[in-house]
């Protein structure tokens, strides 16, 4: 049997209660289903490198969590 790990995440104003201002007329939800053998093999430490190529680094205070 495949084991998954499944992220979600949203971003924006899901209330449009002010109607008049761009920056709160989104809502924004993405997800992520992701093999856990694939994600502890490729997909983390390939992210991992990714942040430290193009993000200040310091392993006690890392950009994203992951």
């Amino acid at each position: 049997m495949i084991d998954y790990r499944m992220y979600i995440d949203e971003s924006g104003d899901h209330t449009y209660s002010d109607d008049d201002n761009p920056a709160k007329r989104y809502l924004g939800l993405i997800g992520l289903i992701i093999e856990t053998e694939y994600y502890r093999k490729k997909f983390q430490p390939d992210f991992e490198n990714l942040k430290k190529k193009y993000f200040y680094y310091h392993p006690d205070d890392p950009v994203i969590n992951v």
